[in-house]
């Protein structure tokens, strides 16, 4: 079985539930991870063979926390697949931009999933390819 992280930063509980419930999801098939930003230690990031990235969306930009941590990982150098998605209210802007701007390789496109609370459903679907 392939092992993803799904890392994250979670101001009010919307990213972390979004992210349990994605683990929900891929656990029947992956062992899968789930980490807070604050939780990881960057230097294990290249045990996995996939890391999903989900952050809040603040002023249409991810949350200070998660550019610093992308930073960080950006350091690391070891190319990895990267799965990053934002979590948000109203609007998210360039949001999903910025954070792959951070995470950009030439050879490495990213899949990016957009999530949007609608009244009681907890992810609506919304699914693009940016390519690098």
């Amino acid at each position: 079985m392939k092992n993803i992280l799904i890392v994250y930063h979670s101001g009010t509980g919307s990213t972390k539930l979004t992210s349990e419930l994605i683990g929900e999801k891929l656990k029947s098939e992956y062992n899968v991870t789930i980490k807070s930003i604050h939780c990881i230690e960057i230097s294990t990031i290249t045990k996995w063979d996939l890391v999903i990235v989900g952050f809040p969306t603040y002023h249409c930009e991810p949350s200070i926390s998660m550019l610093e941590f992308l930073s960080r990982l950006k350091k690391n150098r070891t190319p990895l697949p990267a799965f990053i998605f934002t979590t948000y209210g109203l609007y998210s802007g360039n949001c999903v931009n910025i954070a792959y701007q951070k995470l950009k390789e030439p050879s490495l496109p990213f899949l990016v999933f957009e999530q949007k609370p609608d009244n009681n459903r907890t992810a609506d679907k919304g699914c693009h390819r940016i390519q690098g």
